[in-house]
């Protein structure tokens, strides 16, 4: 004989897809076009709205019949064991990951070391290509040199002091800035993560520059060689990338006492002698 019980399960539904959907071709339109974006914003914001309220106030359920043959239980057998719990400022314990994290300083060296070869590659391309060490500068440079943006190709071709200073000052505060992303985000990676962010990274960040760059340069959206540029993306990150991942880790604070994460003197904590 089998007896028939009823258990409560989530109802089927159909919005975490439409969801995802939505996300994907947001993000899409970032490299096509921009409908896309505008129809994946819609389907994505109908899609969250839908699935809320599949589980707001009360979640959906549907009842199932199943049979459970007479015998088949398992007794439940208990154990006088304790568990010991966590007890308030005592460390050892893990929240979340990842444990380690690579240094910030790492990740500027890093940015840093990556950034300079990038700018040895895309000036030798401005030599080889152009005749000019300063092509790529200048482009660069006019990002915040209305001058530059609308200057002929013999213009941008020679030296300008301040088309340097601007330049260096752009490329060193971007090698940084995206150096310290890759020391954030490569203990998440799995193994060889150097080689995950140095094929990644470049896409992502050519992509978006490529969909954004004829709004905040340009002369750099009218001259530049993308094979090259995409090129010096990935000798960017290569080299930032092994850098970062050879550095020492060091432990996040979240396994730390919490009178530690203070910065407090304090007496260690008793010892738990409830199981003895």
């Amino acid at each position: 004989m089998s007896e028939k019980h009823r258990i409560e399960l989530p109802a089927p539904t159909y919005w975490p897809m439409i969801t995802a959907l939505g996300v994907t071709l947001l993000l899409a339109g970032f490299v096509t076009h921009w409908f896309f974006s505008f129809v994946g914003l819609v389907l994505g914001v109908r899609g969250a709205i839908g699935w809320v309220f599949d589980v707001f106030p009360t979640a959906k359920l549907e009842i199932e019949e199943v049979e459970i043959a007479e015998g088949t239980g398992l007794p439940v057998v208990t154990t006088a064991r304790k568990v010991s719990h966590l007890s308030q400022g005592v460390g050892g314990h893990r929240v979340r990951f990842p444990e380690k994290v690579h240094p910030m300083r790492a990740g500027i060296k890093g940015g840093l070391l990556g950034g300079a070869v990038m700018a040895v590659m895309a000036m030798a391309y401005g030599f080889i290509a152009e005749g000019s060490l300063w092509w790529p500068v200048n482009l660069l440079a006019a990002i915040a040199l209305p001058s530059l943006q609308d200057a002929s190709v013999e213009t941008l071709k020679q030296f300008s002091a301040l088309g340097l200073l601007i330049g260096t000052i752009a490329h060193v505060l971007t090698s940084c800035f995206v150096g310290l992303l890759l020391a954030a985000a490569l203990p998440m990676f799995p193994r060889y993560a150097f080689v995950w962010a140095g094929l990644l990274s470049p896409m992502f960040w050519s992509a978006l520059f490529y969909a954004s760059v004829e709004f905040i340069d340009p002369a750099m959206a009218k001259y530049v060689s993308w094979p090259w540029f995409i090129a010096c993306q990935f000798s960017f990150a290569l080299v930032a990338g092994y850098y970062i991942k050879k550095s020492e880790k060091i432990e996040t604070l979240q396994t730390y006492p919490i009178a530690d994460r203070a910065g407090l003197e304090h007496a260690p904590p008793p010892e738990d002698k409830s199981d003895d």
